[in-house]
């Protein structure tokens, strides 16, 4: 490849392969995290039909574009076989909150759990193709095409249907399938779990395994004394993860087993079994309507470099967003498997973050 020596006739050529129709081979390689773009239309049994795939890099809001159906006085109308719930807080650009039936828009908006949308802007739209934008949380391949599961919906993908990239598949980001994270909340490079397999449709499974070594040659710098260590330890991770449901509840539960052999030359040849919780929590996820997310249970803590902390705590911490801004508030301690000094400590942090500018306290 050649990018860096001539990226413009490289970027047009990249365009013109991206524009080809989808091989099966790129259709398989999108995986459960990603975020695409879907264009298409309903079928008579309400299946979405793609036309168009587009892979998109992942964002805070999802997207439905179409025509508004069986709007009602209570706020809740259905786009696209998706119940949308709008609020007072809902903003509307050049359509009227008492005029939408049979309206083409565009709603941008959190999917709160099965069949509950809640829009946050609303905005007329021209004609064009239905649009579904979001993570997908399953795909599948089928005699013709594949069956893709995008905010609990179904779409169907021909074979042959455009699949589109401005860059390598493998360069787009994956989501985590855990949570509903709040915005900016990232996920920690020790969290990227496997697939799983779905035990229903909203319990999944997954594991991570894991294996280290440490080795300390001389570790007192006393040459007088052998005094040197190995260490090599095997871990195994399973979590069991609660997609939100109707009310916007989601969690997991993880359990870890760690086994060490360690050769010390003070100590001999040991072995140390260690089971204890792992990240589990539930997550209420705008439980108010107003940008407000509680989580409760044992969290993961860790700064962007892992220089003040990085482990997990017991306790609280809620999410708000505000104004482009997310502030973060906890109070934690360590009700187990920690030191004795971590377990009668209590700790209290605030983060307030944007995309440009990031304050924090301990």
């Amino acid at each position: 490849m050649s990018f860096l020596l001539k990226p413009v006739p490289c970027l047009l050529l990249l365009c013109l392969i991206c524009s080809f129709p989808a091989t099966a081979d790129e259709m398989n390689d999108i995986v459960p995290g990603h975020w695409v773009e879907l264009r298409g239309a309903l079928d008579a049994q309400g299946l979405f039909v793609v036309e168009r795939v587009d892979l998109v890099e992942p964002a805070t809001e999802e997207v439905l574009i179409g025509t508004i159906t069986t709007p009602s006085d209570t706020g809740e109308f259905m786009l696209l076989g998706q119940a949308v719930q709008a609020s007072p807080r809902t903003t509307f650009s050049k359509v009227s909150p008492g005029k939408l039936l049979n309206k083409r828009v565009k709603v941008e908006g959190h999917l709160r759990g099965q069949r509950r949308f809640s829009a946050r802007k609303i905005s007329a739209r021209g004609p064009g193709r239905d649009r579904l934008v979001g993570l997908v949380s399953d795909i599948r391949k089928t005699e013709d095409g594949h069956l893709i599961t995008i905010m609990y919906q179904r779409a169907r993908v021909p074979v042959g249907v455009e699949l589109r990239h401005e860059k390598p598949i493998s360069e787009y980001a994956v989501s985590s399938l855990n949570i509903a994270l709040p915005p900016g909340k990232r996920v920690s490079e020790d969290d990227q779990f496997g697939e799983g397999f779905a035990i229903s449709n909203r319990v999944r499974f997954t594991t991570l395994t894991e294996a280290r070594y440490k080795g300390e040659d001389n570790y007192d710098l006393d040459d007088r004394r052998a005094q040197d260590r190995q260490d090599t330890a095997a871990s195994i991770r399973g979590r069991f993860i609660l997609a939100p449901g109707n009310h916007g509840i989601s969690g997991q539960l993880e359990f870890r087993y760690t086994h060490l052999w360690a050769n010390d030359d003070l100590l001999g040849n040991f072995d140390v079994n260690d089971t204890r919780l792992g990240e589990s929590f539930v997550l209420f996820d705008d439980p108010f309507d107003v940008d407000f997310d509680i989580q409760a249970g044992r969290l993961d803590f860790d700064d962007r470099r892992e220089w003040l902390y990085d482990q997990n705590l017991d306790g609280v911490r809620v999410y708000w967003t505000i104004g482009g801004w997310l502030a973060e508030l906890s109070v934690t301690t360590t009700l187990s498997d920690g030191r004795p000094r971590d377990e009668n400590t209590d700790n209290y942090m605030a983060y307030v973050s944007n995309t440009d500018r990031r304050f924090a306290a301990y």
